[in-house]
């Protein structure tokens, strides 16, 4: 049985915890989610997998809610 380091920290729930407290979406790119075999409901069934393995707190989207968001926002932030 796998068990957790004691010294590491729950990223996904800090994420988490973090957008609840701020009140913001945790948005995944679909492309890069589906690389990295992270499927929400939707990408399961369309791929025809009998789970989803997303973390709770986040959804998977594309191009167009990335698009409106930066219209609508004061700033964009991106990371490389």
């Amino acid at each position: 049985m796998l068990r957790a380091q004691i010294n590491e920290p729950d990223v996904n729930r800090l994420w988490s915890e973090f957008a609840v407290e701020q009140g913001i979406d945790l948005v995944i790119c679909v492309a890069s989610a589906l690389r990295r075999g992270v499927l929400d409901d939707t990408e399961a069934d369309r791929y025809e997998k009998s789970v989803s393995n997303i973390s709770p707190g986040f959804v998977i989207s594309g191009l167009g809610q990335l698009i409106d968001s930066a219209i609508n926002a004061d700033r964009l932030v991106t990371f490389k």
